[in-house]
């Protein structure tokens, strides 16, 4: 899985690779920002874990002192 992002991380897309070609996803935050997961240099890579990916994808961050959690009251307009 190949992870792009934008400078202001507010835009994520994801590439994979399925059976059928390359898929990618994209998203893009209306409030917050992803929050990116720490570089290892000594695998020259940002190791993460699936549970840790689908936390970055919905925007979630468990950190609020950085102010980059995702407000979960606005989207109660939408249910």
């Amino acid at each position: 899985m190949f992870i792009f992002y934008n400078r202001f991380r507010t835009k994520i897309k994801l590439l994979h690779a399925e059976l059928g070609g390359l898929v990618l996803y994209e998203k893009l935050l209306e409030e917050g920002t992803f929050k990116i997961p720490a570089y290892d240099p000594t695998t020259h890579s940002y190791p993460t874990t699936w549970s840790d990916l689908i936390v970055m994808v919905e925007g979630i961050n468990e950190d609020v002192s950085k102010g980059r959690q995702r407000r979960l009251s606005n989207l109660k307009k939408y249910w």
